[in-house]
């Protein structure tokens, strides 16, 4: 039987039953640690969890903070949307385009070259939207999908951001990735 764990007191009063494994924890509480440890790696909340919905594996989903930044679909690309940087403090104002918008490659990248420092790492490879990782003494791989979550102006989760292996993000419904 699997060790089963619910993460936040938050997350226990919006009704999600967010399930990790004690290998899981550990790994996230390391990868936790290295985006606090250096200024370069995408920046993480504390929420996390296991999701088998969005890639055709078993994926750790790692939210990253996105304040001062606003979502707005893209004019010339169907089902892309752009996540502008509106303040140059905002945690993610380090992975910018050309243009001023979170680079979704950018992201992925950063997380991979930090993803290095982790204490049993293999090796990582890079497959939009999320990244492969291999761990020493481990057969299976594990994948690892960062994600930005979107609210309303109520403050309810009205859906996901996943990098969409052009820079740019696509939408995924909350029940799509929060199970």
């Amino acid at each position: 039987m699997k060790d089963y764990h619910l993460l936040t007191e938050q997350q226990q009063e919006n009704d999600h039953l967010i399930m990790t494994t004690p290998r899981t924890r550990n790994l996230f509480q390391e990868i936790k640690a290295i985006s606090q440890a250096y200024t370069g790696c995408p920046p993480l909340t504390e929420d996390h969890w296991l999701n088998d919905r969005v890639l055709e594996q078993s994926a750790l989903v790692l939210l990253l903070r996105s304040d001062e930044t606003e979502v707005s679909p893209s004019p010339v690309f169907a089902g892309t949307d752009w996540l502008r940087i509106s303040h140059p403090s905002a945690p993610l104002a380090l992975f910018p385009d050309a243009d001023g918008y979170v680079d979704s490659n950018e992201i992925l990248r950063c997380l991979n070259v930090y993803l290095s420092t982790l204490k049993h790492y293999n090796d990582t490879r890079i497959e939009p939207p999320g990244i492969e990782l291999r761990l020493k003494h481990e057969a299976q791989p594990l994948w690892l999908l960062p994600v930005i979550p979107v609210d309303n102006r109520q403050g309810k989760r009205i859906y996901y951001l996943i990098a969409n292996g052009q820079g740019n993000w696509r939408r995924l419904l909350p029940e799509t990735v929060e199970v």
